[in-house]
């Protein structure tokens, strides 16, 4: 994934469920459930604009330089559809499963950016409106994207984690009239 952040899960409880369900269950489907657990979490901590931290909002003078293309204070409206459809969870191997992005523009959202010059690249001049009408320039001084997080902290990825691997193993050792 894009995002560069590797979480894993590794703890004795979650060994041990893991190798009593082998025999019980398909351990890919199992990966991918798990997988799609946090997919899940991140769009809705997308679209509720942060759960473990509030993402900060936009500046006033972004949200005045576009007020057509943004409906939330935290991310337009486009670009949260965008990148909530790019989150995936795909199974690695046959005991890891990856979730996360692969959106190029989801690190600098996820982690933030210093500030920075923006210059035209195809054009003598920067062309965009504000409130009193359209600026042409030939810089602008962007202060930085503050990091809105997208993935989820380790603690979290491991609660969800077991959240799965719990209800999966609960539901399995009864269905094979096991004791837990």
């Amino acid at each position: 994934m894009s995002l560069g952040i590797t979480i894993t899960v590794d703890s004795a409880d979650a060994r041990r469920k893991l190798q009593r369900l082998v025999n019980l269950i398909d351990v890919r489907e199992l990966l991918q459930a798990i997988g799609n657990r946090h997919v899940r979490w991140m769009v809705d901590n997308l679209r509720g604009a942060g759960i473990e931290q509030q993402h900060k909002t936009m500046a006033p003078s972004t949200l005045l330089a576009r007020p057509k293309r943004t409906s939330d204070r935290h991310f337009s409206s486009r670009w949260q559809g965008r990148l909530a459809q790019s989150f995936v969870a795909r199974v690695i191997g046959r005991d890891a499963v990856a979730a996360g992005t692969e959106d190029e523009f989801a690190a600098f959202h996820h982690f933030g950016t210093d500030p920075h010059v923006i210059r035209p690249t195809q054009a003598k001049y920067l062309k965009f409106r504000m409130p009193d009408g359209t600026v042409f320039t030939k810089e602008v001084k962007h202060p930085g994207i503050p990091a809105r997080p997208l993935i989820p902290t380790k603690k979290t990825a491991e609660s969800l984690a077991h959240g799965i691997l719990d209800a999966v193993y609960n539901l399995k050792v009864r269905q094979a009239g096991l004791d837990p």
